[in-house]
């Protein structure tokens, strides 16, 4: 190999401890749901390291035209939302980018560190693409692990963390808590049904889940757990990956779906949750209906969002989001967001039955889209970077060797094979060299 391949190798398998460390520490102290905590910072910090390793081995990536257009418009929006920085007085009304400045920092941080691990996970390999897995897996195990200790009190209860209070686990909100957990049911069905197979592992492991998200009472959670438990064992059990173990999974993505409507909202009048909810929707569509075509910007909701609530709204609670994550990216980016997010649909449709990775990553990010509906999960660090990491490999083109890889291992193989045989012959060239000196 030569000296610029051993340092790329060498720069991949830093990039691979480096990112699994990331990971690790996302699930350790990023489950909090408060603007500008310094636990986001310092996880959007380690993933300065891996966007310039994205950069350094950008030969690597593996992905097409479509997949880096669409991280170009996600960068382009973020860029638009700081556009304020350009007018000189942020009190007319021509002010350029997010309404609401300070969020619209915290928000395209959040944002263009993801954009930097997405680009990062396209440069991966089968192998290390496992390995960030099975760290995702260590987190939520210590997560669950935690919630049990919390559970051993008849309760979970809040506690003060260094960043934020922890709730469920390592978590601030059970609910975000709950969506790591059923987020990656069809990652573990994967790994445990179609690589292991070890499907009593995986009852049994799904079971000890579903008895954590019992008590943490998330019930949009416990809905969708039992979703990916069936869908993960109808695609990957005794590895039966096909056309029919497809639709099945669909099927029952199906039914949970018109299910889970149905509970949500034939819940009794007066049920806190879910009239709060409906008010917040109904609100914030007013609000989306006022401020297209461009949105309000990242952070616009906190501004705009009281202006639709009446007054016995205004007394009973604050809305700190629209408690439906679809609907409050449509109000803070607009046409643009919208057509962002078609984008991203249409690509993981063609790309989610090419294997069985990807149909178990295209199931957690089904289950976080839905759980989206109802609830902001993906703005939590873990969440979000479970879901980037699963969209970008659910993007990803096959591995394939490059040409000039070939050739420069079959240049070490000659070498190799000429050392070999010289070093056969040497004894007859130095019986030849002494006869002929005499």
């Amino acid at each position: 190999m030569s000296e610029a391949g051993t340092r790329l190798l060498g720069v991949e398998r830093i990039g691979v401890a480096w990112a699994g460390l990331t990971v690790l520490v996302a699930c350790l102290i990023g489950g909090g749901t408060v603007a500008n905590l310094a636990s986001d910072r310092i996880i959007q910090a380690m993933m300065i390291p891996l966007a310039i390793i994205a950069l350094l081995r950008a030969d690597h990536m593996r992905a097409g035209w479509p997949v880096l257009t669409w991280l170009g418009l996600l960068l382009a929006v973020v860029l638009a939302n700081l556009a304020f920085f350009l007018t000189p007085n942020p009190l007319t009304d021509t002010q350029l980018g997010s309404i609401n400045p300070d969020r619209a920092v915290s928000y395209a941080l959040f944002v263009s560190s993801l954009i930097g691990f997405a680009a990062y996970v396209l440069t991966l390999g089968d192998r290390a693409v496992k390995r960030i897995m099975l760290v995702f897996l260590t987190g939520l195990l210590v997560n669950v692990c935690v919630a049990a200790l919390q559970l051993s009190s008849d309760r979970l209860t809040q506690t003060q963390g260094p960043f934020y209070v922890l709730s469920a686990g390592l978590f601030a909100n059970q609910n975000h808590f709950s969506a790591l957990i059923h987020a990656f049911i069809p990652l573990l069905g994967w790994m445990l049904l179609d690589q292991a197979r070890q499907p009593a592992l995986f009852v049994l492991s799904t079971a000890a889940m579903a008895l954590v998200l019992f008590a943490a009472q998330s019930y949009a959670a416990m809905a969708l757990l039992i979703m990916t438990v069936l869908a993960s064992a109808a695609i990957f059990f005794r590895n039966s990956y096909g056309r029919r173990s497809v639709i099945l999974s669909v099927l029952v993505g199906v039914v949970f779906v018109v299910g889970f409507i149905f509970i949500f909202m034939v819940q009794e009048p007066g049920d806190f949750s879910r009239d709060l909810r409906l008010q917040f929707w109904a609100n914030t569509w007013a609000a989306v209906a006022d401020w297209m075509p461009f949105g309000t910007g990242f952070g616009g909701f906190h501004v705009v969002y009281p202006a639709y609530e009446s007054i016995d709204q205004e007394l009973s609670v604050f809305a700190n989001y629209a408690h439906n994550d679809w609907l409050e990216w449509v109000l803070e980016t607009g046409v643009p967001g919208i057509a962002i997010a078609v984008f991203a649909i249409l690509l993981a449709l063609t790309n989610a039955f090419q294997s069985a990775l990807k149909m178990g990553c295209a199931l957690t990010l089904f289950a976080l889209s839905l759980h989206s509906v109802v609830d902001y999960p993906v703005r939590t660090m873990p969440v979000a970077m479970l879901a980037t990491f699963c969209l970008m490999v659910l993007w990803s083109r096959p591995h394939r060797v490059r040409r000039h890889g070939n050739a420069e291992a079959k240049q070490s193989n000659a070498r190799e094979r000429a050392e070999a045989l010289a070093a056969l012959h040497e004894p007859e060239l130095i019986a030849t060299r002494t006869a002929n000196s005499r």
